[in-house]
């Protein structure tokens, strides 16, 4: 499936490939939208649903970023340029 989304040129490969957390720059903007929509119209427990998705997303970039630190922390040379 994301080879066959992947060769469509409007949106390309690039985009497919996993990272920590989800979307581009403009995905958890367009979901805060949703969500702005969603209280707009009454639908409160769907807002709130689509607020602890954004939620959840933060928790795993600050969460990737801790794990790192205490990694280079622990192994301070594996992040250093070997030679010379």
């Amino acid at each position: 499936m994301a080879h066959a989304i992947g060769t469509d040129s409007r949106i390309g490969s690039k985009f497919l490939s996993a990272s920590v957390g989800f979307g581009g720059s403009c995905f958890q903007k367009d979901i805060l939208n949703l969500c702005y929509v969603c209280e707009t119209l009454g639908l409160k427990e769907v807002a709130d649903y689509w607020h602890s998705v954004v939620t959840m997303n933060d928790y795993q970039k600050q969460r990737w970023v801790a794990r790192r630190a205490a990694c280079a922390c622990v192994h301070p040379g594996a992040f250093q340029r070997s030679g010379g």
